[in-house]
């Protein structure tokens, strides 16, 4: 990314998708959920793939697009299925769960500086 302002947009943007993906498939039972969050990963992971071997010289390791593509299915469904086995409403999961979600995601250059040391 070319600003770290151009950065927090992405994942901001990517965060609130995942969690209104993966919130909506909670609301029509567990299976879907866990469907949304192996689509999400997916998604993530492909991408990933995609804009690493389109590089001319490795500039983000393919570890950081793991780290990412991992963050839906790990930390974001857990946490979606506990705050609906609590009864939270759509828009506080959707509000959590991208919060959870870019809190993660946004030291993702930090790392990948520190691998290509």
């Amino acid at each position: 990314m070319k600003t770290p302002l151009t950065w927090f947009s992405l994942v901001v943007a990517i965060s609130f998708l995942i969690g209104w993906f993966m919130t909506d498939g909670m609301r029509k039972g567990r299976r879907e959920l866990w469907r949304a969050a192996l689509a999400s990963s997916a998604v993530l992971l492909a991408w990933g793939v995609w804009d690493w071997s389109a590089q001319a010289a490795i500039e983000t390791p393919l570890l950081v697009y793991l780290y990412l593509g991992s963050i839906p299915l790990c930390v974001v469904a857990p946490l979606i299925a506990r705050l609906s086995g609590r009864h939270a409403s759509f828009r506080s999961q959707v509000a959590l769960a991208t919060l959870v979600a870019a809190l993660l995601a946004l030291p993702a250059p930090l790392l990948s500086m520190v691998l290509l040391i």
